[in-house]
């Protein structure tokens, strides 16, 4: 299956349900964050709403739109998101390919949070478990 594909939210969603290193990990990791992936190799911008309830990937939403989106400036909805990850595509294969951790990709340049900082990074050890939940899926990139 391809990377960042329908195919591929349907199985990380598939695999939260019974992952018990995630389970384990995340301890009731409830969140709602957006993630935007620039320049995906098909000419788009995709932007991924996750959602997690009690360590389970309850709903996850996805669009896209040519490259460059004004999805790169649009600011946050805070009320509904705790942030926004925004990346190039090769940043995030790198983070799940295990190359580069959250942490790690926040440091970069290329990589970006739009939102409360401060509160992504109190839950920075949920959101790697949740990289590492979805590196377990096999995928083309």
């Amino acid at each position: 299956m391809k990377f960042h594909s329908p195919e591929y939210y349907e199985a990380v969603k598939a695999i939260s349900l019974t992952d018990k290193a995630w389970r384990d990990t995340a301890r009731g990791f409830t969140c709602r964050w957006q993630a935007l992936i620039k320049d995906i190799p098909d000419g788009t911008d995709r932007l991924i709403e996750w959602e997690t309830r009690n360590t389970k990937l309850t709903d996850v939403k996805w669009y896209s739109k040519p490259a460059p989106s004004e999805w790169r400036t649009m600011p946050v909805d805070e009320s509904k998101f705790l942030g926004r990850f925004v990346g190039p595509y090769w940043a995030v294969c790198r983070l799940h390919k295990q190359e580069i951790t959250a942490m790690m990709a926040i440091g970069m340049e290329e990589y970006d949070i739009v939102g409360d900082v401060t509160e992504v990074i109190r839950k920075i050890e949920s959101f790697d478990a949740f990289i590492d939940l979805q590196s377990t899926i096999p995928c083309e990139y």
